[in-house]
């Protein structure tokens, strides 16, 4: 047998790098764990943080698919994430199956910088925004597409519109009244 021709001394010295294999192989090991487990506290701190942004925030790739979304993308369009990622956002916010005509996407291909616009989608006016993901070279590689409702702020616009003719009117009124007073 091949063993048995071994010197005690040869034997004793493969089982001596055999263990420092295994040891190396454990360190690896832990290492590759170590590395796991900060790589998931990383995608989770991530994904919680994108969840706490209170605008609706969708990631998409070069060919202007969904990737990624976070909670309030999720919650704006009554939809599982399951059902939004892999489609395009005009396919889910105006069911059309291409961009509307006004569209900022269209715009960012074009320009490659932000580009937004407001847009009201029933009794609710958005913030639509889209920024650009560039590459080292300077291609477009996907965009952020962000979502703000502005509806209180727009009601809040059209009553302070308004108000401005109160003090006006209210003065009108006020010299009327003592005029009758006189």
């Amino acid at each position: 047998m091949k063993h048995q021709q071994k010197t005690k001394k040869q034997l004793v010295e493969e089982l001596e790098a055999l263990r420092k294999g295994i040891a190396k192989l454990k360190r690896a090991k832990t290492k590759r764990k170590r590395i796991e487990e900060a790589l998931y506290k990383t995608v989770k701190q991530w994904q919680t943080t994108f969840d706490t942004v209170t605008d609706s925030i969708c990631l998409l790739d070069e060919k202007l698919i969904i990737q990624r979304l976070n909670k309030a993308m999720s919650n704006l369009l009554k939809k599982d994430p399951n059902e939004i990622i892999g489609r395009h956002c005009w396919e889910i916010v105006h069911g059309t199956s291409e961009p509307i005509p006004e569209c900022p996407i269209l715009r960012m291909q074009k320009t490659l910088r932000r580009e937004s616009m407001e847009l009201l989608i029933g009794e609710r006016w958005f913030d639509i925004s889209v920024d650009p993901i560039l590459d080292g070279s300077g291609s477009l590689i996907g965009a952020v597409h962000i979502i703000r409702d502005i509806t209180e702020p727009k009601r809040w616009l059209t009553w302070e519109a308004g108000i401005g003719r109160f003090p006006r009117m209210c003065l009108s009124g006020l010299l009327k009244l003592i005029a009758c007073l006189e």
